[in-house]
């Protein structure tokens, strides 16, 4: 049996412990602490990580199995929607745990909200209890990248069959000369004559010159004809006007 007996503020000073308990054995353990860790990495959301805690004696990595023994250690995780989880962690060599026995008690996990996490390391005895509260950013998960195709393997062209060999060709024979074409008929040539260019027919030139000097000529006898009438006619005006005035001068 092992028992643990914690002193809440001991005062300052000399102690000394007593024990009429045979052949049993007293461990006594000052300035005990807790530290632990959540990945060693960058921490994406939905990757498994490994998270450790571990009590420590001045500085080093409390390994006492019946202290241990006796010592339960867990992690209580909040995750940014207030969500809470507890894992606990253990020193058996599996979950993740790198070494049994080594005092430091582990386990894989993951995380699969991005954001802000509070992570309370929790070891707790019989009478006594050690926190550590770490804060752990998670990263959201990378896309998936699309998958590059690897290079295709080149496929070996197949291999050509043998042509079959032909015959000879026979010989041919000289392709006698081709019959010289015969010369096409001439032609004809028809040459048409142009027609002549009639001249200016002067008969009719000669009468219509005629005709327009006789209209001239009737105009110039009419005018002059019609001028001798009015003369002749104003003539006999003035001969009957001198008769009247000779009349009557005679009484």
């Amino acid at each position: 049996l092992f028992d643990m007996i914690t002193i809440q503020g001991p005062p300052p000073g000399h102690w000394q412990l007593i024990s009429d308990a045979g052949d049993n054995r007293a461990y006594v353990v000052t300035n005990l602490g807790l530290d632990a860790r959540v990945g060693t990495d960058k921490v994406v959301s939905g990757a498994e990580v490994l998270a450790e805690a571990w009590l420590e004696e001045d500085g080093h990595t409390l390994r006492r199995p019946e202290i241990l023994r006796a010592t339960r250690f867990r992690l209580e995780i909040e995750a940014p929607d207030g969500s809470r989880v507890q894992v606990p962690l253990g020193d058996a060599g599996q979950e993740g745990d790198r070494e049994p026995g080594d005092g430091i008690h582990a386990s894989l996990m993951s995380l699969a909200q991005p954001g802000t996490h509070r992570v309370r390391a929790i070891a707790s005895g019989e009478t006594f209890q050690r926190e550590k509260v770490l804060f752990i950013e998670v990263a959201p998960a990378p896309e998936a990248a699309a998958t590059a195709p690897g290079p295709q393997p080149v496929a070996e062209p197949e291999p050509l069959p043998e042509p079959e060999a032909q015959p000879a060709p026979e010989p041919q024979a000289a392709d006698e000369p081709a019959p010289a074409p015969e010369p096409a008929p001439m032609e004809e040539e028809i040459i048409e004559e142009e027609p002549e260019e009639e001249g200016p027919n002067i008969g009719l030139i000669v009468s219509v010159f005629v005709l327009v000097n006789l209209l001239i000529a009737m105009v110039v006898a009419l005018v002059i004809f019609l001028r001798k009438r009015r003369a002749a006619a104003a003539k006999d005006k003035e001969e009957d006007a001198d008769a009247g005035e000779g009349d009557g001068l005679e009484v």
